[in-house]
């Protein structure tokens, strides 16, 4: 039968060159407690470290099991440098990437579309609705809307009404000043 020597010091008890104080066992300096290791005031689970909620292993930081290596944050294995990692979005140098999505300034960039205020960005051209918005002007399949007029090959269509150079053509028939002209004849 093994023995071993029980001593007790100061109330805690010294088994084996291992002290244990209050249920708690202290080995080389480092107390473990519920078969976990406590160095530093720092938790040593299967090898990892836990401080303040955090996981450590090999001096990287694991939050929300997402990785962070130097300040850098590493994703699904991607890793990025100098990268902080908000509710698993990525901002990399003020922007924020978002399911492969980057937000600059408040503005999204996917696929080379920005979105800014709800407005998509293409090659300078904002799209709201599918409708294109270019130097404030509305572009819808072709046309131009301005101020709620389209524009048709630089011709203005208001209320089915085509109005070319101020003068108003319905119907293949051209009005300039309430005055109709239809086949050359004013009417």
């Amino acid at each position: 039968m093994e023995q071993f020597i029980l001593r007790v010091v100061d109330a805690a008890a010294v088994v084996d060159e291992i002290m244990v104080v209050d249920e708690t066992t202290v080995v080389d300096e480092a107390a473990v407690v519920d078969e976990t290791t406590v160095v530093d005031g720092a938790a040593v689970v299967d090898e990892a470290a836990v401080v303040d909620e955090i996981t450590v292993v090999d001096g990287a930081a694991v939050v929300d099991e997402i990785t962070v290596v130097d300040g850098a944050a590493v994703v699904d294995e991607t890793t990025v440098v100098g990268a902080a990692v908000l509710d698993e979005i990525i901002v990399v140098d003020e922007a924020a990437v978002v399911d492969e999505i980057t937000v600059i300034d408040g503005a999204t960039m996917g696929d080379e579309t920005t979105v800014v205020d709800e407005a998509a960005v293409v090659e300078g051209a904002a799209v709201v609705d599918e409708t294109t918005v270019v130097d404030e002007a509305a572009v819808v399949e072709g046309a131009t809307v301005v101020d709620e007029i389209t524009v048709v090959d630089g011709a203005a269509v208001v209320d089915e009404t085509t109005v070319v150079a101020e003068a108003t053509v319905v119907e293949g028939a051209t009005m300039v000043d309430e005055i109709t002209v239809v086949d050359e004849a004013a009417v």
